[in-house]
Parts: structure tokens; sequence; C-alpha cells
């Protein structure tokens, strides 16, 4: 894909889009149109609603069709981007929920669907594609939702601005692998003193919660039935199954087949 080259292919309920080009800015999309928009490399800046959302390849946002935004690319790198604009009529076809517009880790399998529809325009599989990827968006909010109100009640146990950045981190990274060091940037803290603080503040160190949010996830994405084992056991930031169905099973009590 040649930079400097937007690539997009159509279809009767949803339009993929491969940007290629840094330093881009769209002044105020406007509404009807559910969005997806996935970093490949470089950063982007989305306004809407009165917020603003920075970030990079290992986040993507959702923006619904009620909502319009403006957008921004870093001029740095690539610039390259997959964007996705479902048709709201289809949407609602699929799924009657409505979601606000969120930031999400990024969805290998979106990824991958998303590259499918766009290589290859002759698929007889679109309008299946197109409904898994608002399945899997929708699941994921809601996902994030529930793993967010598990931790809620924890912030109100402390005043300690660090341990709340810890729970912030936490909290926005739980579907990658935590490293401790990177914790103890994010709160401040040594990793000695943010484990020992952490654990006597809230009855459990910062990899044990880390980890009980990481399967509750896994579990809810299983439940779903919108992703099998595999593709879950990669979602959650797993690279090897064989761990991810250990670490499910002794978590969670039964094997991520049996769910």
């Amino acid at each position: 894909m040649k930079k400097g080259i937007d690539l997009f292919k159509q279809f009767p309920e949803i339009k993929v889009v491969h940007h290629n080009l840094p330093g881009k800015t769209l002044k105020k999309e406007g509404e009807g149109i559910h969005r997806l928009i996935i970093p490949i490399s470089g950063q982007v800046k989305v306004r809407t609603n009165g917020k603003t959302y920075s970030f990079g390849p290992s986040k993507m946002i959702y923006i619904p069709s009620h909502s319009s935004h403006e957008f921004d690319s870093s001029k740095k790198g690539s610039g390259e981007r997959i964007v996705a604009l479902i048709q709201d009529s289809f949407w609602k076809k699929i799924s009657k929920k409505t979601h606000e517009a969120t930031l999400l880790n990024v969805s290998t399998l979106l990824k991958e669907l998303l590259l499918h529809l766009l290589l290859h325009s002759d698929t007889t599989y679109h309008k299946a594609f197109s409904a898994t990827v608002i399945n899997v968006t929708s699941d994921l909010i809601e996902t994030i939702g529930d793993d967010i109100s598990n931790i809620e009640h924890l912030y109100a146990k402390t005043t300690d601005e660090r341990l709340k950045s810890a729970l912030d981190y936490i909290k926005e990274n739980t579907k990658l692998k935590l490293e401790l060091k990177d914790l103890s940037i994010a709160s401040g803290m040594s990793s000695r003193n943010l484990n020992r603080l952490f654990s006597q503040t809230f009855s459990i160190n910062p990899k044990q919660l880390h980890h009980k949010l990481r399967m509750d996830c896994a579990y809810k994405l299983l439940k779903s039935k919108h992703m099998n084992v595999t593709e879950t056991c990669f979602e959650v930031g797993f690279s090897s199954l064989s761990q991810f169905t250990k670490a499910f099973k002794k978590t969670i009590g039964k094997l991520p087949s049996e769910v």
C-alpha cells in the first residue's frame, strides 16, 4: 500500500478505508455513521463530545453514529491506519445496543477482518464479516465497562494519587501484559514501594488484580460466542494458547472450551 494514497472498498453496509498519509486533518465529520479508527503507525488525535483522545497503534476508537468528530494525525511515521464506516441502519439490524465514544485496546481480530474486506472486494461474506465487526466492537465496549465497574470500588479505598494512577494504568491496559516497571513509572513510585503499598491498601497486589481483570475479560468474550478460544487468547494479550488455557482454568475453574 503506497504512502500518500488512500485506498477504500465500499460495500452496501460498510466502507473500509486505508489511510497512508501523515499529517492528515479532517474537520467536523458528520453524524449518521458508526466509525472505528485503528492506527497502524503514528499517533492520532480525535475530538468528540467535548473530549480529546490521543493514541497510537496499541489502541483504537469507536465513535457512534450520533456523535460528530474531528481528526488529526501526527506528521511523524507513515500515518497508516484503518477506518471502518458502518451504516447506522445495518448497525441497528445487528445490535440493539447503543454506546458512547470509547477508546479500546486494539483488537487483532477486528484489524484482520477489516483488512480482509479491504483486500478482497469480491468476498461473498462481506455482510457476515461486517456483522462480526459490529458484534465484536459492541462486546469489547461492554467488557471494558464491566471490568471498570469491578475496579471502581478500589478508588474509594485511597486518597493517594499515586495509587489511583496505578489503578488507572491497570484499568487502561487490562488486555496487555503488565510490566511492573511500566506501572512504577505511571504511579511515580519504585516497584518495591508500589507493590507494598498497593497490597496493604487493596489486599491484592497489582499483578493479581490485573490477572483477575484479564481473565474476567476473557470469560466475557468467550461467553458472548463471537470469539473462539484462540481468538480470545490473542485478544487478551496471550501469545501462547497453552499458557492461556492453564491460566484460565486456574482462575475461572473451567477450561475456556467449557464456557
